[in-house]
């Protein structure tokens, strides 16, 4: 998490969306479960995840509100995309790793 909050592309993932602040009137009709990578940070350093499972689904659930919302054209849907792909392949990385110490890892 560390390292995709650092990302350069990151910036628009850091807090939640203030959809007032930002004009979006149709916002919370779109996105119904708003996620941000602050948000993550929290609930990892307060323990609230049970398993990698909800911490993977929030991190995906981040990007995927927004490529979900903003059109392809639109920059923050092109960060979302750029920020998802570096994700995954680091995942995919953390996760062998952890099930190489015999740590049961089932996410998708």
């Amino acid at each position: 998490l560390r390292k995709l909050l650092r990302h350069r592309s990151a910036w628009p993932f850091t807090d939640p969306v203030d959809p007032e602040a930002l004009g979006l009137t149709d916002y919370f009709q779109v996105i119904t479960s708003p996620m941000d990578l602050g948000t993550v940070r929290a609930k990892l350093e307060s323990f609230g995840y049970t398993g990698a499972e909800e911490f993977v689904s929030d991190v995906r659930l981040t990007f995927d509100n927004a490529l979900l919302y903003n059109p392809p054209a639109d920059r923050v849907h092109q960060l979302a995309g750029i920020m998802s792909d570096c994700f995954e392949r680091d995942w995919v990385k953390e996760e062998a790793k952890l099930e190489a110490k015999g740590v049961r890892v089932s996410v998708g």
